[in-house]
């Protein structure tokens, strides 16, 4: 299964008051990946099944998970608030967010701290982007074959990531960040990493070309964010993909 964040989808997740979904447009994509995730869990992993949330931050997503009953952990290498933390008030895991079904750990995502076929689900909101900007060449990669190690056969893995699209080309404010133009151009290699040990979800769908993306862009089809960086403006999608693990993988 593979998706990119529209503004049909979203503001349909919106109308359905679907759990996290917030204002339909333009403020955050996690108004489109949080509700995602939850709906192809929603149809295929049902409560009380084992989930990992990798790279998890203070998101959310793991308490409305876990308040619908399922059985979640949270992964962060970071711990809001200390001193090792590159950013101490917007990064990392609060432990006073743990409960019945919410346990939170320490650790590189790199190397998860758990044993082969450890969770009934992994999944992974706009964590990927981030490893391949800020962590070694091929950490990205070996972030996936460790969520797919803990993975139980069968099991269900849900990643999205970033993506922004190619500059626009007509004379307006918001144009694509020269230094980070290509963050996201990954998912294409990433999802090839991930068909070693399994299947998309639902067979048969094709990936579109970054043309296909820049044109679904330009006709106001895509959710946007825009984010300011010192040289430039640069706007931003995101865009998902779920697995199943294969059977004695």
């Amino acid at each position: 299964m593979f998706e990119l964040a529209t503004v049909k989808m979203t503001a349909a997740f919106y109308k359905a008051g679907a759990a996290l979904s917030g204002p339909p447009l333009p403020f955050t994509t996690r108004t489109w990946e949080y509700p995602w995730v939850q709906q192809i869990l929603r149809g295929n992993l049902a409560p009380p099944g084992t989930l990992l949330d990798v790279g998890c931050g203070c998101n959310p997503l793991m308490v409305e998970l876990a308040g619908q009953g399922y059985k979640v952990t949270g992964l962060d290498a970071f711990l809001k608030g200390a001193t090792d933390n590159p950013n101490p008030t917007g990064w990392g895991i609060d432990v006073t967010w743990e409960g019945p079904n919410l346990k939170l750990q320490l650790g590189d995502i790199t190397d998860i701290p758990f044993p082969d076929g450890s969770f009934d689900g992994v999944y992974s909101v706009s964590v990927l982007e981030h490893v391949e900007l800020w962590m070694d060449k091929g950490a990205a990669d070996t972030a996936i074959r460790e969520m797919i190690r803990v993975l139980r056969p069968g099991g269900l893995l849900i990643i999205t990531e970033d993506y922004t699209p190619s500059p626009v080309r007509a004379n307006v404010l918001i144009k694509s960040c020269i230094i980070i133009e290509n963050k996201g151009h990954s998912f294409r290699h990433h999802i090839e990493v991930a068909r070693e040990y399994g299947r998309f979800l639902m067979p048969g769908c094709n990936l579109p070309t970054d043309e296909d993306i820049d044109r679904m862009r330009d006709e106001g089809r895509l959710q946007l964010c825009c984010a300011v960086h010192p040289d430039e403006h640069y706007h931003f999608t995101a865009l998902g993909y779920a697995f199943v693990k294969e059977i004695g993988e």
